[in-house]
This record gives C-alpha cells, structure tokens and sequence, in this order.
C-alpha cells in the first residue's frame, strides 16, 4: 500500500475512534464538570418547641429532579444527600409515584404515627369532586421514612394525614410557592428539611444579572425547588457547601440546553445582595469569561 493511502486509512480509523470516543464519552454524563471537593454538613436535625418540647410530627425534602431511587443514587450529589438525610440509606425504592415531578423525602419525627397518603386533584381543589374519591396511595400504622415522587405546583396532587401516639393530627397537601420555590409549611406540624445554602448570598425568586457588555448579559433566577432561570430558560441546579475555607458556596448549574457548568459563588463587596460567579469548569453561560459580578434587579 503506497505511504499517501496508508497515511490517510490511518488518519480515517484515527477519527472514527475519536467520534467512538466522543460518542462513549456524551453517554457517560457529567464528563466535562469537575466538582471540586463536597464539606459534608452532617443530617439535619428537626426544631422543637423548647417550651412544650413537642416537634414536628413530619420532616420534608426535596431530594431533586429524579425518577427514581437509581437515579439518585447514580448522582454526583448522592453522597451530599446521604450524608444530610442518613434515613435514606434504608430506601430502596419510591413508596409513592404520581408519575412525575420531583423526588422527596418524607420522614416522620414523632414516634409510633399512623400516616396516610392519598390522591389529589385540581377537581378536589375546585370542589367539583369529593377529597373522599382520591385514590389511597400508601397506608400504615407505623410510619417509617419514605420517598415519593410528586409535582408540587398548585393545587398539589398529593394529600397527606398523619396521627402520632400523643394525639397530634396534619393534615397537608404539600405545594411551593411559585415566586420562590419554596414548600408552603403553614403549619408547625412540618418541618421543611431542604439543604437551601443558596440563600446565604441570593434571594429566591429575584433576579439577578451579569453585564460584560458587548451585548453579553446573562440573568439568573434561582429557586428552592432546584431550578434555575438563565434568560428565562428553566434549568436545574445544586448548591453546596465546600472545604476550601473560602466564604461562599459551590454550584452545579445544567441549562435548559443540557449544557452543565461548576463553580465558585462568593460575596460581592460592593452590594451584599450582590455575588461573584467563578467559573470552575463547563459551560461559560455565554458571557464569554469565566468571572462575572451579578447584580440584583
């Protein structure tokens, strides 16, 4: 075989092994973000009454955007979860499935509760179909921790009753407040358990934005059901806490694109509902630089 034709045959399999490669590699998920190292913060623990020393009778918390226990457990994140929420070590699959929306964790805090989950319906809501029609979605006299899978968005689809051994009674359809994302706890039997690091240095539901100029500006809105507005895009994202001694936090940010990037979020001094983006590694949110100052709006 002449050198030219050998020469190009080889650059040909070359390529074809770099497109195999490449192709292996997008199956392969996160392969371009690096996450610098996770601090874990230990479990959180629930509030009681100092004065009557009664607690809540069920603790809340949304896991992620997961479909199921396996896919949870095949996040990056899953060790940040089992180290804040041990219980779920145990759980080998979704008690209950609405069939969309995310994965929570329910865990019960008083002893020996009898707990209820039921159907629930924008009918219900609307009154046009009686509560007592809902399906029974799980039952027991003893309630353990559980996960389950739900949309929290109004008018909720879940509704959930619960009776400990010293009479305490909820009643509760849990949904978010669409501003913020944050679950509607209006009662002191719940007690929401969600790790929210990202409100140390932004506000739920505000926006905020990054001008580089050049026609480069970025807006982000963040929320604490785990999804993010970048130009009005919903995406999803992680907060967490770092061992680096630095003052501020790490974030996992992936768009609505499927484009994924790490990075450092710090204070600004100028403004301190201000913060500093530094790129970790990924995508750069097309401003073109891998440091940006965002302001709030």
């Amino acid at each position: 075989m002449p050198f030219r034709t050998k020469a190009i045959t080889n650059m040909k399999r070359l390529f074809t092994l770099l497109l195999l490669v490449a192709a292996l590699l997008a199956q392969a998920g996160d392969v371009t973000v690096r996450l610098p190292k996770i601090m874990m913060p230990g479990p959180i623990d629930p509030v009681c009454d100092d004065e009557t020393g009664l607690c809540p009778l069920l603790g809340a918390a949304w896991l992620g955007n997961y479909a199921s226990i396996g896919e949870m457990r095949a996040s990056t994140f899953y060790p940040l979860l089992l180290d804040i929420y041990p219980d779920l070590a145990g759980i080998d699959e979704v008690s209950v499935d609405t069939g969309s929306g995310s994965l929570w964790l329910l865990r019960p805090i008083t002893e020996h509760m009898s707990l209820a989950i039921n159907e629930y319906d924008f009918d219900m809501f609307m009154g046009t179909r009686s509560e007592s029609d809902g399906a029974v979605l799980l039952r027991t006299e003893q309630a353990v921790p559980i996960v389950l899978r739900m949309t929290a968005f109004d008018p909720g689809q879940v509704k959930i009753n619960a009776v400990d051994n010293q009479g305490q009674t909820l009643t509760w359809i849990p949904t978010i407040n669409p501003t913020t994302g944050e679950l509607r706890c209006p009662m002191p039997e719940v007690e929401p358990m969600t790790m929210d690091v990202v409100t140390w240095l932004i506000e739920p539901g505000r926006d905020y934005r990054a001008d580089m100029g050049g026609g480069r500006t970025v807006t982000l809105r963040f929320y604490l059901n785990g999804e993010v507005a970048v130009n009005g895009e919903l995406g999803q994202y992680r907060a967490f806490h770092l061992d680096t001694g630095v003052e501020g936090m790490g974030l996992w940010l992936c768009d609505a694109q499927g484009r994924q990037l790490s990075a450092l979020v710090t204070p600004f001094e100028g403004d301190d509902h201000a913060f500093n983006l530094e790129l970790f590694d990924g995508h750069d949110l097309g401003l073109g630089t891998a440091f940006a100052t965002f302001l709030p709006q």
